[in-house]
């Protein structure tokens, strides 16, 4: 069995301690709103601002006319800086 220590270091690159989940970036384009994130294996989430449910992000969205705001993150990382959009 492989130690929960060397499964962190692996999954951290070698880090001793987790690193953060890269910030979502946002593209906007015929309307709509596209999310990615550069860290590999990273879930993204948004909500409209001032709500507390957040929902999955799985395909681009429609552009908002209210303020929304996005999270990616990663398991094992730090959760990422909040994006408004």
């Amino acid at each position: 069995a492989i130690k929960e220590t060397d499964m962190l270091s692996g999954m951290w690159n070698g880090a001793k301690v987790a690193p953060t989940t890269a910030k979502p970036i946002i593209y906007r384009a015929n309307g709509k709103v596209k999310i990615h994130c550069m860290t590999e294996g990273a879930s993204i989430a948004y909500r409209k601002k001032g709500d507390k449910r957040w929902e999955v992000y799985t395909e681009p969205l429609p552009q908002p006319t209210l303020t929304y705001e996005t999270v990616a993150m990663r398991i094992g990382y730090e959760i990422s800086e909040t994006i408004d959009f």
